[in-house]
């Protein structure tokens, strides 16, 4: 997915003298572009990064006949030198054609370092092989050395050395397997990448260039391959960024994370969320896929607003009850107000004690209990959830991204809080988006007691120039100071510059407010029975009359 970089408005930057010149280039020719010391790394490139696992893909790709991306060169004149590529040192001599590499550095050392015939060692990091029974890329180690069937790839792209390996052991490999080695040399030799040839006098704007390719060039989520194998050629919302932007608009909940999106997807249309969507969602299934989705999640939305009174997606403490909630809401779009009290409480138990926390494992669990039966799925969920924690929740360490942080800023907004400047209520989209949605009162330094890190130093207000320290101490309304929490004796301590006396004073307010705030929201003492309608006995089942206790 493209992600533009920022542009200087002031000095915009310079554009090219003329158009780049699109090129194919065979891997058995750019390997030779190579060895010439045609192919130079410019000083603002970084250097080698890739892993094994990166090169295999890589390797498998060309194989296979997948694209492995798009060259760009810079064409200009260089001076003879000693070329580093990963392992490999080159004399190149001094050409006035020069190839500088723009895009593509790790791809081009990758190809040339392992497939180097003058490149011998079985252990090196880019010592790589091909199975031949198997068909596959593999690599040696200190437990597994190489097979007799093991192709090295330093011996494939040029055929007389290939033919020389098959030469060579040829009584330890079948007609199969040589046929294999046969065809695979074939593939890597003739496989074309795409690349441009860019010719300019100015180094800046191959500058701009590498620095675009490198943001835009990161690698996809599961939710953007998602929308890129889905979204395109439609004119209709298709794509899970859709979704999320219709969301935005219509709920005022913020955007939800396009992978969180996908896992309500799947659950939704009752598919693993633990495999890959690949193999779950066919292209002319997506658009349904999405449209029912898109309806589960809007109530599912609207319910943690309005019962479960969480006003925003920044401050759900974990993201499972999206995708659990999403799969509720599609078997049951408009359950019982009792079955909608017992699901907040589900909600707020499990972000208290921590049983939210969603990885596959997790997610699958909690999708497993819900079925067609609104009230077996509620009942299940509320079991699933357990027993109150044993420990309050401590308010000595504070991070926003964080559960337990989040559950402390939840209580926060509970408050209503209000700005300290206009006695305004504070709207959550003043806040959202902030480094830190809370703020210290005074930042601590490396003399303050612990609790300068806590809550007790922190108001939830949006961010103000010079911190909110000043307007606190002016602040004359007991109604705006007590919607962050801050009592007559807190505000005189603060006042009186006894900033120690202030955090005690707070912490111990805090304390109380929170711990409360989390009991009513969980309930964990109210009885979690289901609606009396869901206990009564259809008639059909009635027994011969005798008084029976349920």
């Amino acid at each position: 997915m493209y992600r533009p970089a920022t542009i200087d408005n002031e000095r915009d930057p310079a554009p090219l003298e003329q158009r780049p010149e699109a090129i194919s280039v065979a891997v058995e020719e750019l390997l030779r572009w190579v060895s010439q010391g045609r192919v130079r790394i410019p000083d603002f490139q970084r250097g080698f990064k890739w892993e094994k696992g990166d090169a295999d893909k890589l390797f498998d790709s060309i194989y296979r006949g997948y694209p492995i991306g798009t060259l760009l060169f810079w064409k200009k004149r260089a001076e003879a030198a000693v070329i580093e590529l990963g392992p490999l040192r080159i004399n190149a001599p001094e050409r006035q054609d020069a190839l500088w590499v723009v895009d593509g550095q790790q791809r081009i050392t990758t190809l040339a370092a392992t497939l180097n015939s003058e490149f011998k060692s079985n252990t090196d990091r880019h010592a790589a092989f091909f199975d031949l029974k198997a068909r596959r890329f593999v690599r040696a180690s200190k437990t597994q050395p190489p097979q007799p069937n093991w192709l090295p790839l330093n011996r494939l792209v040029d055929s007389e050395h290939l033919l020389d390996w098959l030469d060579e052991n040829r009584d330890r490999i079948d007609r199969d397997e040589r046929t294999n080695a046969i065809q695979l040399g074939k593939r890597m030799r003739e496989y074309q990448i795409p690349g441009y040839v860019v010719e300019t006098d100015s180094e800046e704007p191959l500058r701009e260039i590498f620095d675009r390719s490198n943001s835009s060039g990161k690698a996809l989520n599961a939710g953007e391959v998602f929308d890129a194998l889905h979204g395109g050629g439609r004119t209709e919302p298709v794509r899970l960024a859709d979704v999320a932007d219709a969301l935005q608009r219509e709920t005022q909940f913020g955007r939800i994370d396009e992978d969180y999106l996908l896992r309500a997807l799947l659950a939704v249309n009752n598919k693993d969320p633990g495999r890959d969507f690949k193999s779950q969602i066919r292209g002319d299934e997506a658009p349904e896929a999405l449209t029912i989705t898109h309806q589960a999640l809007r109530r599912s939305i609207v319910f943690l607003r309005e019962q479960a009174r969480i006003p925003h997606v920044a401050l759900m403490p974990y993201q499972l009850p999206l995708v659990a909630l999403a799969r509720f809401f599609h078997l049951h779009p408009a359950p019982t107000p009792r079955s909608r009290d017992l699901l907040a409480r589900w909600v707020w138990r499990g972000a208290r004690n921590g049983r939210h926390q969603g990885n596959t494992v997790a997610t699958r669990r909690v999708l497993d209990m819900i079925n067609n039966d609104e009230h077996q799925s509620v009942q299940r969920l509320l079991e699933d959830v357990g027993a109150r924690p044993p420990a309050a929740l401590s308010l000595d360490v504070y991070n926003s991204r964080y559960a337990h942080s989040k559950l402390m800023l939840l209580a926060l907004w509970q408050l209503a809080p209000r700005h300290l400047e206009t006695g305004d209520l504070i709207a959550i989209d003043e806040m959202i988006g902030a480094r830190t949605m809370a703020q210290y009162v005074r930042k601590p330094n490396k003399d303050d007691p612990s609790n300068a890190t806590g809550l007790a130093n922190r108001v939830l207000h949006p961010p103000i120039p010079g911190g909110v320290l000043a307007l606190l101490v002016a602040q004359e309304s007991h109604d705006v100071l007590r919607s962050h929490v801050i009592s007559p004796a807190a505000h005189a301590a603060l006042r009186a510059r006894d900033l120690p006396a202030f955090w005690t004073l707070r912490a111990d307010e805090l304390r109380t407010h929170v711990e409360s705030f989390l009991s009513l929201r969980t309930s964990w003492e109210a009885s979690d029975r289901p609606p009396i309608a869901a206990l009564a006995i259809p008639d059909d089942d009635a027994d011969d009359g005798t008084d029976e206790e349920l």
